[in-house]
């Protein structure tokens, strides 16, 4: 407690104060001795009681129905360890509603806590604003009405004058005073300049029954159910709001024209600058959504997957690859003839990949239809009379024309259509 207000005059025509030491001193005991009359030296303690109900003991069990207290009850406790009996209020109890017995009593004085004081605001909170956060013209009222409560003791001693209004003025322009404000029944007006070439007074702020009007209004907080304006802006005019045509400028990171919005990052840039380099740069085009996260790559190399498969769908939803094999490129592709005139023959066809390749070759006429049937084939249908075999080095593809040893076969023309492959590994 601070008794900042009781002291002693620094001089003698201060008006607040004691003349003497002695005198405050006298002051202070007095204030203390009140402050202890209300019980300022009492603690605040609260007690939590287990209680047990003597009625179901041998030695009470003549007696019923020995406690029934309930909030706000003034019970008598003796505290052993201290030898004393102490009263105190019931401000809570746990009690068995099947047994009706209490189990526990807390006495003492309510304790408040985080979680209730947090309460106790949010409830002030929502009885003075609306459902959309703005403050009740009522409260506003009510803060109306208080302050004309507290002026009524001023009405109340006020001195009717013979005037109605009254001019303060110095019109000395290099005075530390220079002003004029005029005060009357109709409010006031203040003015801190001449008009411009005259020795008239510019007024620029005035006070009515009605309101204010001022070029500037300073103030630390401003509470007010509704505030019409045209233009709110920041003291270093950065940062403003056109509350008319909803256009607006936030330090010139946010801005708006009435027809773009814009957000402007750190790097000076728009947010739909900076997407258009990222676009542009693909080292920084990446896919991460649905659990993919830089696993998946698109960059100047290529598309790259990481510790997962990619699958490629048609507009049917057939795959058509898989994600699981590799995936074979077509390196080089054509058509060859074999002649056969009555013996085994093999022709080759020159690749010069230099390493084994992979390829597929399929024959034409195969089993008697004009169709490509898959190597080895196996010609007519008539029983096995010839087949055809492909193999490949690292410089040629090779077809092989084989016969029985025992059959005659008359001069023919096969056809053989291959493909080879560069294997691209996922």
């Amino acid at each position: 407690i601070n008794f900042s207000d009781v002291k002693v005059k620094e001089n003698a025509d201060d008006e607040e104060g004691f003349n003497t030491i002695q005198e405050a001193r006298e002051e202070l005991i007095r204030r203390c001795n009140e402050l202890f009359e209300k019980g300022i030296d009492k603690p605040t303690v609260n007690y939590k009681i287990d209680m047990i109900n003597l009625a179901n003991t041998t030695a009470y069990e003549d007696f019923k129905m020995l406690v029934n207290v309930n909030k706000g009850d003034t019970v008598t406790c003796y505290i052993p360890h201290l030898d004393i009996d102490v009263k105190a209020r019931v401000i809570d109890y746990e009690r068995d509603f099947l047994t009706g017995e209490y189990i526990s009593l807390e006495l003492g004085n309510a304790v408040d806590n985080f979680f209730n004081k947090q309460a106790d605001i949010q409830a002030t909170v929502n009885k003075i604003t609306n459902s959309n956060g703005t403050v009740k013209a009522g409260e506003i009222q009510g803060v109306i009405n208080a302050i004309q409560t507290q002026f009524k003791a001023l009405r109340d001693i006020a001195q009717p004058q013979e005037v109605r209004a009254i001019l303060f003025e110095d019109r000395v322009e290099d005075s530390p005073t220079f002003g004029c404000m005029c005060l009357g029944t109709m409010g006031f007006e203040i003015a801190s300049s001449f008009k411009p070439g005259t020795q008239e007074w510019d007024f620029r702020t005035f006070g009515t029954g009605k309101g204010f009007v001022a070029d500037y209004i300073i103030t630390g907080v401003l509470n007010a159910a509704l505030i019409k304006t045209g233009i709110l802006k920041s003291l270093n005019g950065k940062t403003w709001i056109n509350m008319e045509d909803g256009t607006l400028n936030l330090a010139n990171k946010i801005t708006f024209d009435g027809t773009d919005f814009s957000i402007t990052l750190n790097n000076g840039k728009t947010v739909e600058e900076n997407a258009t380099d990222e676009a542009k740069n693909s080292a920084n085009v990446k896919i991460g959504f649905n659990g993919i996260d830089d696993n998946v790559v698109i960059s100047e190399n290529g598309l790259d997957v990481n510790n997962g498969h990619f699958q490629l769908k048609n507009g049917n939803n057939v795959v058509l690859i898989d994600g699981t094999h590799n995936i074979h490129k077509i390196v080089a592709e054509g058509t060859t003839q074999i002649n056969f005139i009555g013996e085994d023959i093999t022709v080759s066809i020159e690749h010069g990949l230099g390493y084994k390749p992979a390829f597929s070759a399929y024959q034409n006429g195969a089993n008697g239809i004009d169709e490509y049937t898959s190597l080895p084939a196996i010609t007519w249908s008539d029983g096995v009379a010839a087949i055809i075999r492909a193999r490949a080095d690292t410089n040629k593809i090779y077809f092989d024309f084989k016969t029985k040893s025992d059959y005659t076969m008359p001069n023919v023309t096969i056809y053989i259509k291959y493909f080879i492959y560069k294997e691209v590994a996922f």
